[in-house]
């Protein structure tokens, strides 16, 4: 299916944060009609008065009156783009109760909450995009509550696209899985590790979008040698169940930063 760039627009769920600017600014960049979404009212102006988006909803996802703001204008032809999500790099031990309630919270009960009013009130789109992590993928170190709700993410999105088939729901569920990410925020608690450039990220994350690859997962992945580079996930084509440890080459996108 041909998207009509100007004419699809993409809901994006934490569009205030440092990951979010820059997708905001390369899907509008792209041609799409990007909508965002987030707690802060200032910096949603801020992204309207220089053009990264189009128009934007005060929400958060966690409480459901603010979900059923977004609900309301979704429609078939629409993209919803997961992308919030809480980063935490600590151990088991260091995260208290509390943290880990909210980091489930805002990482997977917010999107299964979200997903499941959809489709009790049939407002489903054309696509949804999940913003997942690559150690989910391939069990490598970082926080454990964080890797947890990322693991889950993972699955959850296997299990609808069993439901959407069983169910004959016409939508798309696209996983995106990459490396940390550089934005010159949250990424500076992790100056040790290597970065992808999140400019270039979020460009190819635009061309996902726009359907100039084909597939449903995607990894950006930094290698043994430094190098970024994007790989599409092999999927079971009767569950269409990415399988972790199976990818081919896209592109590659150049050496990781710090």
């Amino acid at each position: 299916m041909t998207l009509d760039l100007m004419m699809t627009k993409v809901y994006l769920i934490g569009a205030t944060g440092g990951v979010g600017k820059l997708l905001a600014k390369a899907l509008t960049e792209k041609g799409f009609y990007v909508i965002g979404i987030g707690r802060r009212e200032n910096v949603l102006k801020d992204l309207l008065e220089k053009g990264l988006i189009k128009e934007y909803i005060v929400a958060d996802i966690t409480k459901k009156e603010d979900r059923k703001k977004i609900l309301e204008k979704i429609t078939y032809n629409d993209i919803l783009f997961y992308n919030q999500g809480l980063i935490d790099p600590k151990t088991l031990e260091e995260t208290t109760e509390e943290e880990i309630r909210k980091i489930f919270e805002v990482n997977i009960i917010s999107i299964m909450l979200m997903d499941q009013e959809m489709i009790l009130e049939n407002r489903i789109p054309l696509k949804i995009v999940y913003m997942g992590s690559i150690s989910s993928v391939q069990s490598w170190g970082g926080g454990a509550a964080y890797q947890a709700t990322k693991t889950a993410l993972l699955a959850y999105i296997s299990a609808m696209r069993i439901q959407d088939r069983n169910a004959n729901r016409k939508v798309e569920r696209i996983g995106i899985y990459p490396d940390t990410i550089k934005t010159g925020g949250m990424d500076e608690r992790l100056k040790e590790y290597p970065k992808i450039d999140g400019e270039i990220f979020a460009k190819e994350v635009a061309n996902i979008l726009a359907g100039e690859y084909k597939g449903l997962d995607f990894l950006f992945q930094i290698d043994w040698d430094g190098k970024v580079r994007l790989y599409r996930m092999i999927t079971d084509i009767y569950y269409r169940r990415p399988q972790p440890l199976a990818k081919e080459l896209i592109k590659e996108l150049g050496k990781a930063v710090y």
